[in-house]
């Protein structure tokens, strides 16, 4: 027994977590969710506790610019991978309506890819990407910093300036209806500013004037979100809203061909968001893949693992144990 126990410790079978695992893309394999991603056939990908959506995210983050398809796609990454979960900060905020969230979101998405543009062209900018600056400027969404984190931590102050106004007399709340326009208006009290509704642009006008932009350069735009069940855990009622507001977004921005959000579920968080009825769940359902491990992928993972485990090759042979013909090379 100890002879064996010692042999297992020679084994290496990788991170208990794959994207922590150096050698996760020699090791990965392409499952039918994959290959879906890879192909534009899915936006959705679902999978258990544990099936690997961050690893298969990792890894097709760092192939899909050798997909001949997605030459003109660009992956964006609109959460962070380590530290808390950027998105958790909505569930320290006051519980807003599914529609305010809605509005978080498309501000979110809005800000994410248009920041991302306006510094991947570097003041190069056409005449849609000078007024997509202007509008970033205008709500207090423009930012040099393009990552997901500095993102959505300026969308979560603008939107907590809208929820707690500082003026006690201005009763103004934020609606799906668009961003609103920061102004002073919330920081005095005269009569006139009081008398003054903040400014709001559409939704609709904000993604119109992104997807042209791209369209002019010829760049069809990826945000892929992940973490989502870590986000708002210990907070159902502020998961539930968010979520179908999140996937509210999702069908609302496939109006805009140059514009794609890949969201990235647990199965058990995603039964929840759709728990009692969703408009359109068709659509949805149509985009989705689930993360399904054969018999066969989880063998030859096995295999390739265990045939390069040096040492536990030598010291198993040593001990009368053949494992050339059990675990050879895959043709």
């Amino acid at each position: 027994m100890a002879k064996m126990k010692s042999l297992l410790t020679q084994l290496n079978l990788g991170n208990s977590v794959a994207e922590f695992d150096e050698a996760l893309d020699r090791y990965f394999v392409e499952t039918e969710a994959f290959r879906g991603l890879s192909t534009n056939q899915a936006d959705i990908i679902a999978g258990e506790k544990g099936t690997g959506k961050t690893a298969l995210y990792r890894v097709f983050k760092k192939r899909y610019t050798a997909v001949p398809e997605l030459k003109q796609v660009e992956v964006v990454s609109g959460f962070n991978p380590a530290g808390n979960p950027v998105f958790q900060r909505l569930a320290h905020m006051q519980t807003f309506t599914e529609g305010q969230y809605i509005t978080v979101w498309k501000s979110y998405f809005l800000s994410l890819i248009g920041n991302w543009m306006l510094e991947l062209y570097d003041s190069d900018w056409t005449d849609n990407m000078r007024q997509v600056d202007a509008l970033l400027n205008r709500v207090g969404l423009r930012s040099q910093d393009d990552s997901a984190e500095t993102v959505f931590s300026k969308i979560v102050s603008v939107f907590s300036r809208f929820a707690k106004p500082k003026s006690a007399q201005m009763a103004f709340s934020f609606s799906e209806a668009g961003i609103p326009v920061i102004t002073p208006k919330l920081e005095f009290g005269s009569e006139e500013q009081l008398a003054a509704i903040p400014d709001v642009i559409a939704h609709e006008d904000g993604f119109s004037l992104l997807n042209r932009a791209l369209d002019e350069a010829d760049l069809t735009v990826w945000v892929v979100l992940d973490r989502l069940d870590e986000a708002f855990q210990g907070f159902p009622a502020v998961e539930t809203a968010a979520l179908r507001a999140l996937f509210r977004t999702y069908l609302d921005l496939l109006a805009y061909p140059r514009i794609r959000s890949k969201l990235f579920v647990r199965n058990d968080v995603f039964r929840k968001v759709v728990q009692g009825g969703f408009v359109n769940l068709t659509h949805i359902n149509a985009r989705k893949l689930e993360i399904v491990w054969e018999e066969e992928d989880l063998l030859n993972l096995f295999a390739r693992r265990v045939r390069d485990s040096e040492q536990f090759v030598e010291m198993t042979e040593l001990a009368g144990f053949c494992l050339s013909g059990c675990f050879s090379k895959p043709q």
